[in-house]
């Protein structure tokens, strides 16, 4: 399962959340069958296809095995992509894009402590590979910035409410020890040895964990940046708490092979401030209500989205019989 964030993460409106789990890409191959047009985009028979079989993967296959099962997921299917479409073309029109920062900063969130096949394993299960699944999350971010921009940031709330939310919640807002720290893991006692012996000898720890390190941060020299103690498995907090910035811990055996750290700096834990905590609870606080806004905004947006449908495509999508 890929990872989830270990702090506090906004919500999004529950049929935004429909959209974004969906958002696999409205790009088609040139020869391809178009089954609707929305705004500037299309929608492909492939694409259909493909949504289709993600939507029919959470029910029994037996369930979807009649035509008027099928027809009915392939009617929710297209909704699904029509709906993302028009977000998507809504973004282009506002000059809404995701950054390479934003990008890199999902896909560590979403990568956790995966290592490179544990995540293509988990992305082949649900038919996907690394490049489609960072489509996703491109369009997950832009998606979820326009309506941050057009609905959220656009909901009154006051800032006694703000306090008063964040009085009644104090314990939410008590931050964990951060550490930052970076790490080389190997699959040899000997091999951790050698590599701890240079390191006390003026080797660059970074250089050192691009050569040999196993973890996918290996490539970053090992940097796992600033982390939630508290999210990280006991031995990485146990061995940071030990030690002082810039120290190089001994070789440690731990359930990922032997390892080896070195601490940059590190965050005591305390309580966040209100002012701090202010844009969390004020999105928060706008989101609870914002359902009769956002419904408007999407219907607005439904209602000047020029959207047509290919029937005579979409009846040629077939339910496939099992050979």
């Amino acid at each position: 399962m890929l990872a989830t964030s270990p702090m506090r993460t906004k919500s999004i409106l529950p049929v935004v959340i429909l959209i974004l789990a969906a958002a696999l890409g409205c790009s088609e191959k040139p020869a391809e069958k178009i089954v609707a047009t929305v705004g500037s985009m299309t929608i492909g028979e492939s694409r259909l296809r493909e949504e289709i079989a993600f939507e029919g993967s959470k029910y029994d296959p037996e369930m979807i095995s009649t035509k008027v099962n099928f027809e009915q997921l392939k009617a929710q299917a297209l909704e699904k992509l029509i709906q993302e479409a028009m977000l998507l073309n809504e973004a282009i029109k506002l000059d809404i894009s995701a950054t390479s920062d934003e990008l890199k900063k999902e896909e560590s969130l979403q990568r956790g402590s995966l290592t490179d096949d544990e995540i293509s394993e988990a992305l082949k299960e649900k038919g996907l590979n690394i490049d489609r699944w960072r489509e996703i999350q491109k369009k997950r971010i832009i998606m979820t910035k326009l309506i941050q921009s057009e609905v959220l940031d656009k909901v009154p709330v006051l800032d006694a409410d703000i306090e008063s939310y964040y009085n009644d919640n104090i314990h939410q807002f008590s931050l964990p020890t951060h550490f930052h720290a970076k790490q080389i893991i190997v699959d040899s006692r000997e091999l951790a040895e050698e590599i701890l012996a240079k390191l006390k000898k003026g080797g660059d720890f970074a250089e050192l964990a691009k050569k040999h390190s196993l973890s996918p941060d290996g490539k970053n020299g090992g940097d796992l940046g600033f982390f939630n103690a508290q999210s990280y498995p006991p031995v990485f907090s146990e061995i940071c708490h030990k030690l002082k910035p810039g120290e190089i811990s001994d070789v440690v055996e731990t359930d990922y092979g032997y390892q080896i750290f070195q601490l940059i700096d590190s965050r005591p834990a305390r309580q966040e401030s209100l002012s701090e905590a202010k844009p969390y609870i004020k999105n928060l606080l706008a989101e609870e209500k914002s359902a009769d806004i956002f419904k408007k905004w999407f219907d607005d947006l439904r209602a000047k989205t020029e959207i047509s449908v290919n029937e005579k495509a979409l009846a040629e999508v077939l339910l496939e019989e099992k050979k």
